[in-house]
């Protein structure tokens, strides 16, 4: 579950509604990621996702399969490019099919790229 909130109050509100309605279904909600300390001081321990034990800066984690960085609040996309092969058409929409982004944040990066006219 990935959920952005305007206030401490509001994070705080929504962690314990929803650990407590998936405590009533027998559920264990484990492996959080805030990018507060003042929350992370709020959550157990054992209930921390194992990259955020601590809020330090270069902290990443793995959200909706991209790379979050917590301490900024920053996504990180990934992708290879064989320096060594020709740009060509196919190579680009090649990169541009292999970029993940299930939010739709990089989309004007990926329109502009597929309609590259090389």
């Amino acid at each position: 579950m990935l959920k952005s909130v305007k206030t401490k109050e509001d994070a705080l509100e929504v962690i314990v509604d929803v650990k407590r309605a998936l405590r009533d279904g027998g559920f264990k909600l484990t492996k959080f990621v805030v990018n507060d300390s003042e929350l992370l001081d709020v959550i157990a321990h054992e209930d921390r996702a194992v990259e955020v034990k601590e809020l330090t800066h270069g902290v990443h984690a793995k959200a909706l399969g991209m790379m979050w960085e917590v301490d900024l609040d920053v996504f990180h996309y990934t992708f290879k490019i064989d320096k060594g092969q020709e740009i060509t058409r196919r190579n680009v929409l090649s990169v541009v099919a292999s970029m993940y982004d299930p939010l739709g944040l990089i989309v004007p990066v990926v329109l502009h790229g597929s309609s590259i006219n090389l």
